[in-house]
This record gives structure tokens, sequence and C-alpha cells, in this order.
């Protein structure tokens, strides 16, 4: 075998074993960047006592647990959820976000503008002429409420948000004025647009009652 084919195979193996390198950091790298996966549906009873623990409680009889949204808000790859868990009565239901902690959920901590703890829950439903909803938006690491008002014609009146934005060394979320106004913009303009389209294939009724 002369020098220029030698070379040529130990050039070989050392591509070979690059390529092989780079395959298994790429791979350990994909496996790192993967969130941990989180059955929020398998944690019911952990959510309804951690729930009762907060006293965030609800009549027997209006009681359940509905995920009804997940997503990364505190930017740990841990998910957390919106859970809507008791019907109020006419077309809403509260929501709770909850939060993982060591593995067992737990109710998060919100503050107003004041820097106070408040004790509130969202809301979801909406009736012929109100509506309440919330979401999260983990790019903004928010959660929100949003709250609007139809007039008699089905035409969008009024519509604003509560936004309260992750605080990771307080693990809080604090209310934000801000982010509230971006949200608003966004998710009013939306469903200014969806009323419209609603009217638009059903004309809304422009007479007063």
């Amino acid at each position: 075998m002369s020098q220029r084919q030698r070379l040529a195979r130990v050039s070989g193996t050392l591509l070979l074993l690059f390529g092989a390198y780079v395959c298994s950091s790429q791979a350990k790298q994909s496996q790192e960047s993967t969130p941990p996966a989180v059955d929020w549906r398998n944690l019911t009873s952990k959510i309804q006592a951690a729930l009762d623990a907060s006293e965030l409680r609800c009549y027997e009889e209006r009681t359940w647990i509905d995920i009804v949204q997940v997503g990364d808000v505190t930017g740990d790859v841990f998910p957390e959820a919106l859970v809507e868990y008791c019907h109020l009565g006419a077309y809403t239901s509260s929501v709770e976000l909850m939060l993982l902690e060591r593995g067992r959920p737990i109710p998060a901590r919100l503050r107003d503008q004041k820097g106070k703890i408040v004790q509130r829950s969202f809301l979801r439903g909406a009736s012929v002429r109100n509506g309440e909803n919330t979401g999260l938006i983990p790019d903004k690491h928010a959660v929100y409420g949003i709250h609007w008002h139809t007039d008699d014609s089905g035409e969008l009146e009024s519509c604003s948000v509560d936004a309260y934005v992750w605080d990771p060394k307080r693990k809080t979320f604090d209310e934000n004025e801000q982010v509230s106004k971006e949200i608003a913009q966004r998710e009013c303009g939306k469903l200014r647009k969806e009323k419209e389209l609603e009217c638009e294939a059903n004309p809304c009724s422009k007479e007063t009652h």
C-alpha cells in the first residue's frame, strides 16, 4: 500500500469518526432542548387537592377539572396549565393558572401594580352580549384575562385585558399595564373582526331594544 493510499484511509477514518461525533452531539442537544413531558390531565386529583388547600373551592355539583391551555410561561421548560375548575352560573367558569413545584401542581401567585398579592380567578365563557376568556402567551411570559361586551347590533362595544407577567425573582405574576395594552390591541382586534364576520354571515340588527 502506497503512502498516498494510507493517508487516504486515515483521512477517511477520521471523517467517519468526526461525523459520528457530530451526530451524537446533535442528538444530545436535541434531547436536552426537548421540554419535559408533563401530562396535566393525569394530575387531576392533585390539582383538585391544591385548589382545595388554597381555598379555591367550588360547590361539588359545579366542580370539574378541565385543562384549557398548556404553555411554558415561566421559561423553565416545564409547561404551566390553565385549569377550568368551577362553573359559576349563567355563562362563566373560574379558571386558575397552575404551576409545577417539585412535581406538584400549585396555583400561581398574582400581584397587582402596587406589589400586593391578589386573590382572583380568571374567567371563561360567553353570553349573547358579554364574554370572558383567559390565555397564556409564552413569549411574553404572561397570563391574561380578556373581557368584552357587544352592543344591541352584535358589534363589539368594549374590550379590555388584564395581563400578568412572570417575575422569576419573586416567583409571582405581576400585573403589567404595558403588556395588557399590547395584548388588548391584538386580541381585541381579532375579536372585533370575528364579530364583523358574524354580522356579515348573519346580518346584525341595528335596531335598539
